[in-house]
C-alpha cells in the first residue's frame, strides 16, 4: 500500500520534482541579515550592470538626478545626503537599506571625477532575497 502511494501511476517525473523542490523551498533555513544584505547588494549591483548595458526599463530600478524636484521621502533622503557628501568633499558610497516595508533598497551614485550626476535607486522584495539564498 506504501510502495503504491510513493508511485501513483499518472504522476510524472517533473510533478515528483516539484514536489521535491516544494520540499526544500519549506525547509527552516536561518540567514542573518548580514547574508541577506550581501546577497541583495550582489543582486542590485547585478541588475545596475543590466541596466547601464542595455535600455530595457524596469520597474525597480529609478535614475534620480540631484535637480530632481518630485521624490519620495526616501529618495529626497539620500538626494540631500549625496549633495551633502559632495558639498564636504566626502567620498560618496554605494548605500544598501532594509526598510520597514519588506523591501531593501540599494543606492549607487554616478560620479565624475569633480561631480556627481545624480544616483541609481535599484528596490528589492526581501523575499526575493531571502529565497535565492536557498
Amino acid at each position: 500500500m506504501v510502495c503504491l502511494s510513493c508511485n501513483q501511476q499518472g504522476m510524472t517525473d517533473e510533478h515528483r520534482q516539484k514536489l521535491k523542490q516544494e520540499a526544500a523551498d519549506r525547509k527552516i533555513q536561518r540567514v542573518t541579515d548580514a547574508d541577506i544584505l550581501t546577497t541583495a547588494k550582489k543582486m542590485a549591483s547585478e541588475i545596475y550592470e543590466q541596466s547601464k548595458s542595455d535600455s530595457t526599463k524596469r520597474d525597480n530600478v529609478k535614475w534620480i538626478s540631484l535637480q530632481d524636484s518630485v521624490l519620495s521621502p526616501y529618495e529626497q533622503q539620500m538626494q540631500e545626503a549625496y549633495q551633502y557628501s559632495l558639498d564636504q568633499r566626502l567620498e560618496l558610497y554605494d548605500n544598501i537599506e532594509d526598510t520597514a516595508e519588506g523591501s531593501i533598497v540599494f543606492t549607487k551614485p554616478e560620479i565624475s571625477p569633480d561631480s556627481i550626476h545624480g544616483f541609481w535607486v535599484i528596490t528589492l522584495d526581501k523575499k526575493d532575497v531571502i529565497k535565492s539564498l536557498q
